[in-house]
């Protein structure tokens, strides 16, 4: 009963930690859509966390963070932004949490990270289209062709990322078991 008591804490304690970086990569990503003069773009490399949510706490832990984000865009940049994030993020979440977790996965990294991104800006498109109408279509080939290249770097930043901080959580996990 005491090693489960323990190993929940320490998966609050991952959760959270991870819910925080996921918050900060979410501020520093609105700090550049500035640089990017193209509405509703972004990196995306929240995603990175998200995934690495997936991996080392699995659904539950994981979708409440996608929730908190959305949350906290919807707190810091309006209604519109908190419902674009959380569609995008609800459907970008089930679509990596899928590749991820398929016993099978020929997606890697790279493919977990462009379905992310394409469901994610699926997800918007669908916002959009409850709010503005059809006019969003012809902003579509826009909108998919940049989750292809930041689902791209969003990929390569996983497979890059992803394993050091798997790494580095479990290790902590692994001191704190053997104290």
């Amino acid at each position: 009963m005491k090693k489960k008591t323990f190993s929940s804490k320490i998966k609050l304690a991952q959760s959270s930690l991870l819910c925080a970086v996921v918050i900060i990569v979410s501020l520093l990503e609105s700090l550049f859509d500035f640089a990017m003069h193209v509405p509703g773009i972004r990196l995306g490399l929240s995603n990175v966390v998200i995934a690495s949510s997936i991996e080392l706490l699995g659904f539950v832990p994981s979708i409440c963070i996608v929730i908190i984000k959305a949350m906290f865009a919807g707190i810091t940049r309006g209604v519109t932004a908190g419902m674009m994030s959380f569609l995008g993020g609800i459907l970008s979440f089930v679509a990596m949490y899928v590749c991820i977790k398929s016993r099978y996965s020929p997606f890697g990294y790279l493919g977990v990270g462009i379905m992310g991104a394409l469901c994610h800006n699926f997800g918007q498109f669908i916002g959009a289209f409850i709010i503005v109408g059809d006019a969003i279509i012809a902003y579509s080939p826009i909108l998919f062709i940049s989750a292809l290249i930041t689902g791209c770097i969003t990929g390569i930043s996983m497979g890059i990322l992803n394993p050091r901080l798997l790494l580095a959580l479990n290790k902590t996990k692994m001191q704190n078991i053997g104290a």
